[in-house]
């Protein structure tokens, strides 16, 4: 068991640390605010789900790229803090403490967080800030502002039932991706450490709903959509995604619009009015001008029914039938009548 927590926790550190792109508000035990800035700026460090009254220690390091790589060095402690009764956290540190930062470098600084508890209550938890040097952003820091909401407005604003899931991919390579389950309507993120390229993001449309293509239409792909990086088992589906283009490490956006889809009310039809006419005579037995058996009108051959009017001849052979047993049942009944009918 201990050993499957630890890669858990493993997977989850290699998500954030790698090239991989991070979703703003996710906190797996360590966040900064801002996430990006220059040198000697100050930042917010904070921490969710610790446990309470620890002690927790911050370290620093820095790289040009923000791959994590397992020779970066961190120094510290830089500062200390303890996590309240509640297992939160935060505290202010000057970007560059504790760590040379270059002035005419972007890159990352790189902060950890470690908890002095045994374990298996202990955490290390990293978090990344983007440096920004002469204006220039580091390279996969580009962000990607994505928007799920409802084109018209809801009968009830506070209404947040809908749910829906998103998640992204860099454009034609492999599966769609999303850290989250089901999110409500209307819902806000943003990505952030995305490379310069092209980028797909996908929102599943609700059951009685749909995507408006909006100023530009979505495109269709076929793919396989995988909620918390689990794929086996996984089928390929028909997709509707925004494509993005990253450049410059910029921040761009994804719009995604809902919007309820109505039933189609039958057409209304006017009701003909009944030509008035004489009334006509009774057709006699093999005549023209039957009628049909489902709607009463003229049959497509015109000819007559059995008798040519009425039940219960129109209404098939087994009213006929009935009839004729009828017949026969009261013929045995009656023997005095039955000499007569053989004379």
């Amino acid at each position: 068991m201990h050993r499957l927590i630890l890669l858990v926790s493993l997977v989850a550190l290699f998500w954030i640390v790698t090239g991989s792109p991070s979703v703003q508000g996710d906190v797996f035990g360590i966040g900064v605010v801002p996430d990006h800035g220059e040198a000697g700026s100050t930042v917010e460090l904070f921490g969710n789900n610790w446990v309470p009254d620890s002690q927790v220690s911050i370290s620093t390091a820095f790289s040009p790229r923000r791959q994590f790589t397992h020779d970066l060095v961190f120094l510290g402690p830089i500062a200390t803090t303890t996590a309240d009764q509640d297992g939160r956290w935060s505290i202010e540190v000057a970007v560059g403490d504790g760590v040379e930062v270059p002035e005419d470098q972007p890159g990352y600084v790189f902060y950890q967080a470690e908890s002095a508890d045994p374990p298996p209550y202990s955490l290390i938890n990293i978090t990344i800030f983007a440096v920004v040097a002469n204006g220039v952003r580091p390279e996969s820091s580009g962000e990607i502002a994505v928007s799920i909401s409802m084109a018209d407005e809801r009968p009830n604003e506070n209404d947040t039932t809908l749910l829906t899931r998103f998640g992204w991919r860099p454009a034609n390579q492999g599966p769609f991706h999303t850290p989250y389950g089901a999110v409500p309507v209307p819902f806000d993120v943003t990505l952030k450490g995305m490379a310069d390229a092209d980028w797909e993001i996908t929102v599943l449309e609700p059951v009685g709903y749909r995507l408006k293509d909006g100023d530009e239409p979505l495109e269709v792909v076929h793919a396989v959509f995988c909620v918390h990086s689990v794929c086996p088992g996984q089928r390929a589906q028909d997709l509707l995604v925004r494509r993005v283009t990253v450049v410059d490490a910029g921040r761009f956006e994804a719009i995604f619009e809902l919007e309820a889809i109505e039933e189609q009310p039958v057409a209304a039809t006017e009701e003909q009015p009944v030509a008035a006419s004489e009334e006509q005579p009774v057709a006699a037995i093999g005549s023209a001008g039957g009628t049909d058996r489902a709607g009463g009108g003229p049959t497509a051959d015109g000819a007559a029914g059995i008798m040519g009017i009425g039940w219960p001849w129109i209404a098939g052979p087994t009213a006929g039938m009935f009839l004729i047993l009828l017949l026969a049942f009261g013929y045995k009944l009656m023997p005095n009548v039955r000499p007569g009918l053989r004379s």
